[in-house]
């Protein structure tokens, strides 16, 4: 179960996610089966997935994706939107870790966390992994269904 919680409404473009607002978000409510995703604007493979996942979202996907970006405070800002504006405002929520070692909280708060980016984590509606890919995308069939399931 992620021990940290994800705002179900938040506001544009990334708020800032701590252990704390992370473990509150599955007990908010029933939020649906999700797809978190880990990232870094200096991944080079995050970067080559971000169009791919961007046409996802838009297409079938809808709201289900959050992407939480791993970079220290330095790295965002200009950088993210640099990187994030070619694909335009897909429904994904915005995310990142405000601290300075990010990797190292996502490691406390997300169980056999790979310290690898990207890594997408698919949760059921109760807030339980499903299922887990590090450093490729999942397949798109796969996420379709899982986040069309019941509980949504």
């Amino acid at each position: 179960m992620l021990t940290v919680l994800l705002p179900l409404a938040l506001a544009s473009p990334s708020e800032p996610l701590t252990p704390a607002s992370m473990a509150a978000w599955w007990s908010q409510g029933t939020p649906g089966p999700r797809l978190v995703t880990f990232w870094s604007v200096t991944c080079g493979d995050c970067r080559e997935e971000l169009p791919t996942l961007a046409s996802w979202t838009r297409r079938s996907l809808g709201g289900r994706v959050v992407l939480v970006q791993l970079d220290v405070p330095e790295r965002r800002g200009a950088l993210t939107d640099a990187v994030l504006d070619p694909w335009g405002s897909p429904p994904w929520t915005r995310m990142h870790l405000d601290v300075d070692r990010p990797n190292e909280v996502a490691a406390s708060i997300v169980p056999a966390w790979p310290r690898a980016v990207p890594t997408h984590i698919l949760f059921d509606a109760t807030g339980h992994e499903v299922d887990r890919w590090v450093e490729t995308l999942p397949p798109r069939r796969r996420l379709v269904q899982a986040l069309a399931a019941p509980g949504r």
